[in-house]
């Protein structure tokens, strides 16, 4: 059984900021859909996060298709039950009930039913999921002067299983997996050499790990051309960051696409 609802849209903020920006009405939002996930001997708290801030029957699949994803690898489920509000615009609606209707055929169940709550329901699970998410990131922005200004560095930011919840991205164009990222657990001599990704003003760039000292490791990293191209620079780019902002190891060097450009795991 799965319970879902969006979230009131999450307004980006700055560590810090001048007046204007803090009360002005210009800020940019971030669509979050959370919802709970109930299994037979297992309950998993799940938010989708994007820059796409449409709540139609298209955003609202953008959301639920790395949720069906993760729900079903490795699991032999054949039948599924969705829980959710009823608005017109969103969940209960013809296009919906096709979408609904196609994607989980896509997905291997045999069975689904789909219930919707009534008006003026109270506060349910998924809320919940919504507040401790929002809760978390606004930690971010004002304990580690983290700034948060797309669904990207919202994810980036957030600690690895913050709350227990598994947070993907959901893309404009189709939705986009973010896998497990496999996060350095002990700062160590056998990483120098090693191929990490760091978070750099919010964005991700690969680089070689050339010394590391107590919770810090100096990378050499490639410089960005394009949104997935990445090329080692002539002057060597080379500084000292912290453990949180190794976003992941890699068992290798970027994959090559062209004579100097590599690309890295497009999920990142």
């Amino acid at each position: 059984m799965v319970h879902i609802d969006f979230s009131e849209n999450y307004a980006c903020k700055y560590s810090d900021e001048i007046q204007s920006m803090h009360f002005g009405g210009s800020r940019n939002q971030l669509s979050l859909h959370t919802g709970v996930i109930y299994l037979r001997d297992e309950v998993i708290p799940i938010c989708t996060v994007s820059d796409f801030l449409r709540h139609d029957p298209a955003g609202i699949w953008a959301h639920l298709t790395p949720i069906l994803k993760y729900v079903t690898e490795d699991r032999n489920l054949t039948s599924i039950h969705f829980i959710s509000d009823g608005p017109t615009a969103q969940y209960r609606n013809k296009n919906n009930i096709y979408l609904w209707g196609h994607k989980i055929a896509e997905y291997g169940f045999k069975k689904s039913t789909w219930n919707f709550l009534e008006a003026a329901h109270g506060k349910g699970a998924a809320d919940g999921v919504g507040a401790a998410v929002k809760r978390a990131a606004d930690q971010q922005v004002i304990l580690k002067k983290n700034d948060i200004t797309t669904s990207i560095s919202f994810y980036l930011v957030l600690p690895a299983d913050d709350e227990g919840e598994q947070l993907k991205q959901a893309t404009e164009e189709t939705s986009k997996e973010i896998t497990v990222l496999e996060k350095i657990v002990c700062v160590e001599e056998s990483l120098v050499g090693g191929y990490v990704v760091v978070n750099y003003d919010g964005m991700p760039y690969p680089g070689v790990v050339q010394a590391v000292a107590e919770n810090d490791l100096e990378v050499q990293v490639m410089h960005r051309i394009g949104r997935n191209r990445f090329f080692w620079p002539r002057m060597e780019d080379v500084l000292w960051y912290s453990q949180d902002n190794i976003i992941t190891l890699l068992q290798k060097e970027p994959e090559q696409v062209t004579s100097r450009h590599r690309q890295i795991p497009p999920h990142l």
